[in-house]
């Protein structure tokens, strides 16, 4: 996603949907890993309100370390995990009961392993190699490991399923993306996407602060308006959207939690301190998180959201559109 250009001897930034010019938003520090104190300028579009990040680093990932992924110890860990994802699975349940499903960036397979569990033909598209070899080791999944998603959907077949969870944002080219997935969907199929929410109390509140921005690994943050919209322009009609799902209460929660870890500027050098701290953070993130609740469940306003789109039949053929 590199979207400056020189205009007149200036620096201009040009959106990568609408291609107009973009006015600086906010400058931000990797404060989830710090991996780097470098700051990632990021840019909002004044038409479609998306906000990126402008330049993507060459070498964007050593920001992903092994740490990044903490593989389960075992199918039971797998198990434990799995559980507080169930309601994914039945979030997909309530339309479809059977089929194949396609995750893209599923981590270390939770959703996957649930999906396998209920019946559904299972497989994924992940760039890190121990969580592709866990998937298809421990849960049975074919996965093709691949960070271009665009080329590893090419040699896929269509699917029933297709579900980002928390991964669109990942992405340097989102629309390419949509538009390869809604080519991969059969008529009718279904695509599941859950992303951070940029018109949240907790982003108006701690700007680039927040915990979701996690520059420079979220390129973008995608309103749900205009995600609805570029769905529509994809043959993908919506059909079931929210900023209150669990998904989202469980990331309002997140963000709290490591907001005041963030604060602190530092992480205990010891597993047990960690583990204290943690423990500490969890229960301060969650009397924030009731707090902040009558704020977060209204007005969409959660910190992340989750939209189902239905991928729209083809018109029926006549002699007259022929």
């Amino acid at each position: 996603m590199q979207n400056s250009v020189v205009k007149s001897g200036a620096l201009v930034v040009r959106c990568p949907t609408c291609k107009g010019d973009c006015q600086y938003c906010f400058g931000a520090k990797d404060i989830n890993r710090r991996i780097s104190d470098e700051t990632f300028d990021y840019y909002r579009c004044p038409a479609c309100a998306l906000i990126f990040l402008a330049t993507v680093p060459s070498d964007l990932g050593r920001f992903y370390p092994t740490s990044y992924y903490s593989i389960p110890l075992s199918l039971d860990d797998l198990e434990r995990r799995a559980e507080g994802q169930r309601f994914k699975i039945e979030a997909v349940q309530s339309f479809a009961r059977k089929g194949s499903i396609l995750e893209i960036g599923p981590g270390t397979g939770e959703f996957l392993y649930l999906a396998k569990a209920a019946g559904f033909r299972v497989e994924a598209i992940e760039m890190d190699q121990r969580c592709s070899e866990f998937i298809a080791k421990v849960i049975g999944a074919r996965v093709v490991q691949n960070g271009d998603v665009c080329k590893a959907l090419s040699s896929l077949e269509q699917y029933d399923v297709i579900a980002l969870w928390q991964s669109l944002e990942h992405l340097s080219d989102p629309w390419e993306v949509l538009t390869s997935v809604s080519q991969h969907l059969i008529p009718g199929g279904l695509l599941f996407i859950s992303t951070p929410n940029p018109e949240s109390f907790q982003f108006r509140i701690m700007g680039s602060w927040w915990t979701h921005v996690d520059a420079p690994r979220h390129l973008s943050l995608i309103p749900y308006r205009l995600l609805v919209n570029e769905g529509r322009r994809r043959d993908l009609i919506p059909i079931s959207m929210s900023a209150n799902d669990t998904e989202s209460q469980g990331w309002d929660r997140f963000g709290w939690e490591m907001a005041a870890m963030n604060l602190l500027g530092h992480r205990p050098n010891t597993a047990l301190g960690l583990k204290i701290l943690k423990r500490g953070f969890w229960y301060a993130g969650t009397a924030l998180s009731v707090s902040a609740r009558p704020i977060e469940r209204r007005g969409f306003r959660g910190s992340s959201y989750t939209v189902a789109f239905r991928k729209q039949s083809p018109p029926p053929f006549s002699a007259e559109t022929a």
